[in-house]
């Protein structure tokens, strides 16, 4: 897919740091102190818009041309890689990690937590408030429908929709040829 993992540093680090005319800066929530998302020349083509929240941003992978709309929500505690031309809608929420909940003797908040990975492929449309959960591979071309629930594995070139998500319609593959 050729995504690179973006780095995130304190705005003091950032200071002390070298930083090539080609990198530029965008600030964003993270944890609720004011931090800077550092891209490489490579990333110049991200749009990112206001209010992003992102946790583990180490084990977040963007690719090229990657468009993500307002309040977009990530826990990539499990590894999320975005491939390149994919657009994300406002308020989506993509989430890597859940709790255990498999013994009946053991409180669930001490039962400890799953991480599974992630994986947007290339030239995906995720809709407005659309959710990816743990586990989640989103195949290339298909696009997930606005408020969407996406628990499992998307075909490539389909459209889904719904609580969970379920195809709706495949794209026309042959039209694009």
């Amino acid at each position: 897919m050729g995504a690179k993992i973006i780095k995130i540093m304190t705005l003091s680090s950032l200071i002390y740091s070298k930083i090539s005319v080609f990198w530029r800066l965008t600030r964003f929530k993270f944890y609720g102190l004011k931090y800077y998302l550092v891209l490489k020349e490579s990333h110049l083509d991200l749009q990112l818009w206001s209010r992003p929240t992102i946790y583990f941003p180490e084990k977040l992978a963007i690719g090229k041309n990657v468009a993500i709309n307002d309040n977009f929500w990530v826990d990539a505690s499990g590894g999320v890689e975005i491939g390149n031309n994919v657009l994300i809608g406002p308020d989506v929420k993509i989430i890597t990690v859940n709790h255990r909940f498999d013994r009946i003797n053991v409180p669930i908040r001490s039962q400890g937590q799953i991480l599974k990975k992630v994986v947007v492929e290339d030239d995906v449309w995720i809709a407005a408030g659309a959710i990816l959960l743990p586990g989640a591979r989103i195949g290339r071309g298909a696009i997930v429908a606005a408020g969407a629930v996406v628990a499992d594995s998307i075909k490539p070139y389909s459209v889904v929709g719904g609580i969970p998500a379920k195809e709706i319609k495949k794209r026309d593959i042959e039209r694009l040829r």
